[in-house]
């Protein structure tokens, strides 16, 4: 919700930025892999678009690490039960 909030105020120019509920829902697909940095070059600013792009990297960065230690957490705990039961 944070990176919404941010990403929704930063950059209003963008259409699917614009407004919280349109931030939400397309940070929700980007975490899926369904995002495009061309999306940042309608912005008039050279300088808004390497922010923006950066922006969008570094959150499906942070996602997938997130995702990725929930994965080895799971199965982590999968692990400690079955070996329990052996």
């Amino acid at each position: 919700m944070a990176f919404a909030l941010v990403a929704s105020m930063a950059f209003v120019q963008v259409p699917q930025f614009n407004g919280f509920y349109n931030t939400v829902i397309y940070l929700f697909g980007a975490s899926f892999g369904s995002f495009s940095l061309a999306l940042f070059d309608k912005v008039y600013d050279q300088t808004q678009i390497f922010i923006g792009q950066g922006f969008l990297i570094f959150f499906v960065f942070i996602n997938l690490l997130l995702l990725l230690n929930m994965v080895i957490a799971m199965m982590a705990d999968t692990y400690a039960a079955t070996n329990e039961i052996a």
